[in-house]
């Protein structure tokens, strides 16, 4: 893979990059990538949706409801909905590489 790299945000459309993947992988672990952001490594010719981009570490689906998964989404992302009270021990997360689905306080890394 080409190491430039852009990034399409959805909700308001503006580009960034080129970035070298470390960078792009250094805002998706710090939540600044949403599931529905855009990324591309040949001169924004093709886009794939970031979390398609296994190096971006976007492995968590979180059951918002019964009827709604936000994700899939990173660790820190997760961290920052708990940190807000945006979700709880309670909630059930769905790692995509593996299918599991645990709750949040069975899982000894989403501890605070």
């Amino acid at each position: 893979m080409d190491d430039e790299w852009y990034l399409l945000k959805h909700d308001d459309g503006v580009v960034h990059g080129p970035v070298p993947l470390d960078q792009l992988r250094d805002w998706s672990l710090a939540a600044k990538v949403s599931p529905l952001d855009k990324v591309s490594n040949d001169e924004r010719e093709t886009w794939k949706r970031a979390p398609m981009i296994e190096a971006l570490h976007m492995d968590w689906l979180v059951e918002v409801t019964d009827d709604y998964l936000y994700g899939p989404t990173t660790f820190g992302a997760v961290q920052e909905f708990l940190a807000a009270d945006e979700i709880d021990g309670d909630t059930f997360l769905i790692n995509t590489r593996d299918a599991s689905r645990s709750q949040i306080r069975d899982m000894p890394a989403f501890q605070r």
